[in-house]
């Protein structure tokens, strides 16, 4: 056989007529006899064993080009249809690969190429690897939604190990409440955990920003229930902050009107003043008492709510409306929350001017 018009697998020159060219008994590569001795072995040696035969220069790049092009397609788990790398949904089916804005198909063949480096850095044909093939074969495949959400937990929780995902919470596996709550979730793992161990626990988000806190983790009515409240004391409020207003406007008119005023009359325009303050004092009593309650049923709440959003979840085995449902439900709302901020600070002051 002559080589002439390939190169040499070990340094990349062309094959010469008069060159000592050896040739690999396992695969048949070709290389001059220098660049073998150099390695002491065949250039190749690491495909030996899978069926690799060298069959010239020419057709290398067309095998790896069809390696490349089979690598970079997304196959649908629906359908089968093979999509460009890229695509956030089937060409042929409408299947979406996107959860969470994770692009689920490619997020595995990232997890694949790490799950060989892991693999190859093991030693060939020990029992124990070979244990774990078998073992591997005979576990039940995963489905497309378990997929999806074991792609999306180790994104939002990297350093979740197997014996944490075996942990159920809110009566489910652990990664499902992680990726369900999606916003900070491991705080609210944490809180979750301590209600089931029988604790109390004390949000301050809602605290601080009750009603607002609810809308934000999709909690609409008990939102809406706190909201009334928040706006119907803003109304009651709204004529005493007036009327104490106006008393500190008249108390510090008086007296840079009236240097030589009496200690009597300045201590009777105090009392004034402070007996319209009192109403204002109650306002912001009753509101700190609002937000204390909040704080300390927030999270029962939030809990109970994941626990039966994700029971019903249960029951959905097609991987479009589960992502679906999840959306919907899941994670935060941003938008009503705005919305509910908006509204908390203006209904007060229009319905004042509506019955003024």
């Amino acid at each position: 056989m002559r080589y002439e018009k390939d190169t040499c697998a070990g340094c990349g020159r062309m094959f010469e007529e008069n060159d000592d060219i050896v040739v690999c008994p396992e695969c048949g590569t070709p290389q001059h006899r220098a660049c073998y001795e150099n390695k002491n072995e065949c250039v190749n040696a690491a495909l030996h064993g899978t069926d690799f035969l060298w069959k010239g220069n020419a057709s290398e790049p067309e095998a790896e080009e069809k390696t490349g092009e089979r690598e970079e397609k997304l196959v649908c788990p629906t359908c089968g249809h093979e999509n460009p790398q890229g695509a956030t949904a089937c060409e042929a089916c409408g299947q979406k690969f996107t959860f969470f804005g994770v692009n689920i198909l490619e997020k595995e063949l990232e997890l694949a190429k790490i799950d060989e480096e892991k693999a190859a850095g093991e030693q060939a044909g020990s029992h124990r690897a070979e244990q774990n093939r078998n073992d591997a074969s005979h576990e039940q495949p995963e489905s497309d939604i378990e997929r999806m959400l074991n792609a999306r937990a180790r994104v939002i929780a990297p350093g979740l190990t197997k014996e944490q995902e075996q942990e159920r919470l809110c009566s489910q596996p652990i990664k499902r409440v992680l990726v369900f709550v999606s916003s900070n979730p491991l705080s609210y793992v944490n809180k979750f955990r301590k209600m089931e161990a029988g604790k109390r626990t004390w949000n301050w988000a809602a605290f601080f920003f009750t009603p607002y806190w609810f809308f934000y983790r999709k909690l609409y009515k008990v939102g809406l229930v706190f909201l009334s409240l928040h706006v119907a004391l803003s109304v009651v409020a709204v004529p005493f902050v007036t009327k104490a207003n106006e008393a500190m406007q008249s108390f510090m008119a008086a007296v840079q009107n009236n240097p030589d005023m009496a200690q009597a009359e300045i201590q009777a325009l105090m009392q004034s003043f402070l007996a319209s303050v009192a109403p204002v004092y109650l306002h912001l009593g009753a509101m700190f008492l609002i937000s204390v309650v909040s704080a300390l049923i927030a999270d029962k709440l939030y809990k109970k709510y994941v626990t039966e959003k994700l029971g019903f979840a249960e029951r959905i085995t097609e991987p479009i409306s589960f992502s679906q449902y999840f959306l919907k439900f899941s994670s935060v709302n941003v938008f009503l929350t705005g919305l509910a901020i908006f509204l908390g600070n203006m209904l007060p002051g229009i319905i004042t001017q509506m019955f003024a």
